[in-house]
Parts: structure tokens; sequence; C-alpha cells
């Protein structure tokens, strides 16, 4: 990971935070009071590297400085207008190891509410009052006011323009928030950062909107809500079997290549032949892999016999040792996608009691319980909420990412939240991610207060 350490200064105008990440560790826990703003930092680093400055403007702080493993840092202060008694702008601040300033930056939210509508029907490709009708999220409430039923906000142009622009065709990059200077996106780009937050962690449901003929004739859905319980874990299988087929896919160019090469090879003799032993440790090591993907669930069984245990000779020898040197760059996309499947399932199926998950590379996850198998819609709020979190976490992250997770223990039994920090340790070896935790949760700490960082009232 490329961050060191995190600092807020004047958060809600009352509180400064320094958080020295555990970089040996790679798990970073957060604990304190409420009120002293735990949520609200995870919020602030997500904003940050987002690039998201019109979030932060929104946020009570007069400054964050994150410090990174080569000794620069990035610093984002809210300021005032000057002028202004109301109105904040963000000021960036990129410094070198040696303490050089290399870029600065300041963001302005633009002032779209400002415009009169001749100026707005020059800059938008459709009026104002028409843009609830092509975005069923939003509901206007005034000239330029909406409530985003995703979130239950109420939002302004800029910001409707900023989430749903490219719905009803305006080239969101043309707003300041997306022309951040190159040297400081390079910075926030290179480590990926992701908020988990508590409600999401709940089987990653969705606002349900439905659609509407015109914005003067809709009236609220009754089920105006959250979507059906399980969508979240039906969600992460179909995601389960595009992984399995993508690995599939490369592993099936692989082969066409080195298939079409075979027979030229065997005949020139450009093989480098092993001796029989080392052929009998790899074919058999290739059948126990090959067993494995069908065990897993990726592949169907290979049907793969054993080598006749009489003495290969040198034809044999060379054949077998061309083959086994294509099949292993042939599984080789294989490899990650079996480990994490195998840790996921074993995990997932030490949690669940009376209930068995299973991986099939057709049909995605298969959840049996003593009556044959069971919706997803049968998992508890609980088993759902773990099994897209360590879904997601192993297979949708990607490598070198920083992950922040807001109150895990909520909906998590206790037994689970004692193995939490295990799992978390486990996912930064097999998905090479590293985390920052905020809780309440004695259990979630489980004794490991080497990993805490006291936020202090």
């Amino acid at each position: 990971m490329n961050i060191q350490s995190i600092r807020v200064i004047g958060l809600f105008e009352e509180f400064d935070h320094t958080i020295n990440l555990r970089m040996r560790e790679r798990i970073t826990i957060l604990h304190g009071p409420n009120g002293v703003g735990k949520t609200t930092v995870l919020r602030l680093v997500k904003n940050l590297f987002a690039g998201n400055m019109n979030a932060l403007l929104g946020i009570s702080f007069a400054e964050i400085e994150i410090a990174f493993l080569d000794k620069s840092k990035l610093r984002a202060r809210r300021l005032k207008k000057q002028g202004h008694k109301n109105v904040f702008i963000v000021s960036l601040q990129l410094e070198g190891a040696g303490g050089q300033i290399i870029e600065n930056y300041i963001f302005e939210k633009s002032a779209l509410n400002d415009m009169d509508d001749a100026q707005l029907r020059s800059l938008l490709p459709l009026p104002v009052s028409a843009i609830e009708d092509h975005v069923p999220e939003l509901d206007q409430i005034g000239a330029r006011i909406w409530i985003d039923r995703a979130t239950g906000e109420h939002i302004d142009l800029y910001d409707a323009l900023v989430r749903y622009g490219d719905r009803i065709g305006f080239p969101v990059e043309r707003l300041a928030e997306h022309r951040l200077p190159q040297k400081i996106k390079n910075i926030l780009d290179r480590t990926p950062v992701h908020l988990i937050e508590t409600q999401r962690l709940f089987a990653r449901r969705t606002a349900h909107v439905e659609p509407r003929a015109t914005s003067r004739n809709w009236r609220a859905h009754p089920n105006t809500g959250n979507e059906t319980e399980g969508t979240g874990v039906a969600a992460a299988s179909r995601d389960m079997v595009n992984e399995i087929k993508s690995s599939l896919s490369r592993s099936g160019e692989v082969s066409a290549t080195l298939d079409a090469q075979f027979a030229y090879k065997l005949i020139t003799g450009a093989v480098s032949q092993l001796d029989e032993s080392d052929i009998r440790k790899r074919y058999a090591e290739y059948r126990a892999f090959s067993k494995s993907l069908a065990g897993a669930g990726i592949l169907s069984d290979p049907y793969i016999r054993d080598l006749p245990s009489e003495a290969l000779d040198v034809a044999d020898r060379k054949a077998l040792s061309l083959y086994l040197q294509d099949v292993e760059r042939k599984l080789e996309p294989f490899k990650g996608l079996l480990e994490k499947t195998n840790f996921f399932t074993t995990l997932i199926n030490s949690r669940f009691r009376r209930k068995r998950l299973t991986v099939d590379k057709e049909k995605g996850f298969i959840l049996t319980g003593k009556n044959g198998e069971i919706p997803s819609s049968g998992l508890s709020s609980g088993e759902q909420h773990e099994l897209i979190l360590m879904y997601e976490l192993l297979f949708k992250v990607k490598a070198k990412s920083l992950i922040l997770i807001d109150e895990p223990e909520l909906s998590l039994h206790v037994t689970w939240q004692q193995k939490f920090l295990d799992d978390l340790a486990m996912l930064t070896k097999l998905s090479d991610i590293d985390f920052v935790v905020a809780t309440h949760s004695p259990s979630i700490v489980n004794g490991r207060l080497d990993l805490t960082v006291e936020l202090e009232g």
C-alpha cells in the first residue's frame, strides 16, 4: 500500500485525528466514542481518492493530509471563499518528498444554479424540467432542486449532472470536478480506495425505482425502497459465473495458440524434455489440479486417467514433456480463481448453519438445506451480509487497494465478529489489499489492540 498515514484537522470544527496505518499487518482498526467522526474520516478519504471535490465541500473539516511511503504528501483544505460567508472551496496541494510544492489546485463548485435559462439551454442537451423524465431516481421539488430517491438526499443541478449526466447525454467531464491536474490525478489513481458503508453490507441492495411516463403523472410506487431480499446474492452469483467464463476464455485463447504450434514443435524437436520421474510427478499434479477445478465447480469433471505403469519410450517422453509444458500455461488463468473460490466456499460454509454453498460454472451459487435447494432470499440478513462482503473483497477489488469498512459488526453474529480479523488477514494475502476498519465492537477487535488507533473526543 502507498499510504502511510492520514491526518484530519478541524473535523466538525472540533476534532483533530492522526492515523498511522499498520503497514506490516495491513489492517488498521479505528475506535472511539460516538460523535468523534470515525465514519466521516472514512468518507473523507474515499471522496478525496475518488476525486469527488463536490462531496468534500459538504463535509465539515479544515484539512486532510495523506502521507505516502515515498514521503510525498497530498493535502486538501476546505476554505471559505473570500468575500463570502457560507461559500466554500477546496484547495489541493501536492508536496514532494523534499517538501517542495509540486501542484496547487483550487476547486470551486460550478455556479450552474446561478445561470439564467438561456445559458443553461446552451449548456444542456434538454430542458432542466425534463431531466427527471430521463432519470427515474430524481423527483423534482424545486426549480433546480431534486430528491434523489436512491439516497434520500436533496440535490441541486450540479449534483444531478455529476451523478446522472451520462443518462441525459451531458459530458460530465465539462464540470470542474473532473479536471484535476494530471499530477494529482496520478497520485490518487495509484491507490484505489473503496468504502464499504454500513447499509451496503446488507445484501448490496439498491433503491427500487419505478419508471414513469412523465414527471407530471408520476406517483410514488408503493414498493419504493429496497429491492427484494437476496437480490444482492443473486447478483453476486451471476457475477461468479462471469468470473469463471472469463478464466475459461483466457485459457481457451492460450490453448488455441499452443495447440496450433504443438505438431510443429513436436516434429522440429523444439521441446525441453523431462525425465520420466518428472513427467509422472507433473502429470499427477496436473491431474490433481484439474480435479480440484472440477470439485470447485469451475470445470466439468475432466476424466483424466493415470499414465500407464509401463516405462515411457523416447517418443512418449517427448510428447508428454511438450504436453505438460503447454498444460501449465493453459491452466494459469485458473490458479488465482481456484484459490479464491476454495477460500470463499470454505469460509461461507464454516459460517452458515444447516445450509451449504457450492459453486457451479453455469448456475453460480447453489445453496442447499436439509430440504434441498433454497433461494438466495432464504438466507438471513447476516448470511447475505457475510456472503456478499467476502465475495466482493475476494473477486471484485483490485490488488493494492485500500478498503475502508464502516461498522462491520452490524448484522454479524458475535462468533463471526470474533473471526472477522482472521478473515481480513487471509484476504490481505489472497487479494493483496489493505484495510481500515471503523468499529465499536470489542468482538471485532478480539484482543488485537496492536492494530487499533483511538480517535479521541
